[in-house]
This record gives C-alpha cells, sequence and structure tokens, in this order.
C-alpha cells in the first residue's frame, strides 16, 4: 500500500508551486487578450499577491533555517547507511519546515483571493495535510510545522493588508 503521507507531502514540494504559479501566469496572459478589464484586475491582484506571498514566506523560511541550524530527526541516506536511513530526509536544517511554509503561503493567498468565503476554509484542510506529513514521514520536529505554518499565513496577510491599506499592485 503506497503511504498517504508522501502524496501529501510532495503537495509542498517548491517544484509543485512553481508549476501552479505557472498556470497564473499563462492564464492571466490569456485572460488580459480576450478578458473583460474586471477579470484582468482580479488575475493581476491573484498573481502579484500568490507570488510575493510565497516568495517571501519561502525567503524567510530559508533564512531562519540557516540561522537556527536545527538538525532534523532523521538520517540522510548515504553510501554507507542505506538500510538505516530516512530517504525523505534532507541534508538542510530543520526549522521552520519550508513544505509547510509553501503550502500555507499558497492557500492563504488562495483564500484571500476568494475573497474570504467562509466556504473555502475548506482549502485550508490540504496545507495541514502538507505539515503533518512532514512529521509523520520522520523529517520534521512539530514545532518545525508550526512555525513554518505561521509564516505561511502571516505573510500573505501582511502582503493583502499592505496592498488593502497603501499599495495598489
Amino acid at each position: 500500500m503506497v503511504n498517504i503521507w508522501i502524496f501529501f507531502t510532495l503537495m509542498g514540494e517548491p517544484e509543485f508551486w512553481g508549476a501552479l504559479s505557472a498556470v497564473l501566469i499563462l492564464s492571466y496572459f490569456i485572460v488580459r487578450q480576450k478578458g473583460p478589464k474586471e477579470l484582468k484586475d482580479v488575475y493581476k491582484r491573484a498573481l502579484l499577491l500568490f507570488a510575493i506571498s510565497v516568495l517571501l514566506s519561502l525567503s524567510l523560511t530559508h533564512a531562519i533555517k540557516y540561522a537556527a541550524m536545527e538538525e532534523r530527526p532523521c538520517t540522510v541516506c548515504t553510501t554507507d547507511n542505506a538500510g538505516s536511513c530516512n530517504v525523505f530526509c534532507l541534508q538542510s536544517p530543520s526549522f521552520p519546515s519550508g513544505h509547510s511554509t509553501a503550502a500555507f503561503a499558497a492557500f492563504t493567498s488562495l483564500f484571500l483571493i476568494l475573497q474570504k468565503k467562509k466556504r473555502f476554509l475548506l482549502l485550508f484542510i490540504i496545507p495541514a495535510l502538507v505539515a503533518v506529513s512532514r512529521v509523520m514521514l520522520g523529517v520534521h520536529f512539530w514545532h518545525d510545522i508550526a512555525a513554518g505554518s505561521l509564516i505561511g499565513i502571516a505573510i500573505p496577510l501582511i502582503i493583502h493588508h499592505i496592498h488593502e491599506r497603501w499599495w495598489d499592485f
């Protein structure tokens, strides 16, 4: 049986969010050519909120990772320990979780883009599962995913607030 946690952890991969960003960018250019002005403005706002939020969140997480330098709870695979290592264990520091940050930044951005409709709160099940998958696969501690999740939620909220209050992008 396939481990379901692998599926969710893969949803937090930077390549996944890069692909989603590419789809948003392509769809913006299509809408810009053929869509009504109101839709163009929504896409521009959505694209910038999403891209800025995800990039800033991941940059902050990366900076904290290398300032804190906390070791992971797993053993990185090498040629010497092939049988007793965790294939998901990375050589990068553990705190905070980049997968959790990316997933929560993306989904918080989407939630804000979708005008905060309550039914979209269900979207947060996905980043929560991404975060938990990191612990279940043994590559992060609980405080790693908590910190990554908070960063992923806070940065889009701050960017959205700046946009609404002072800067109309």
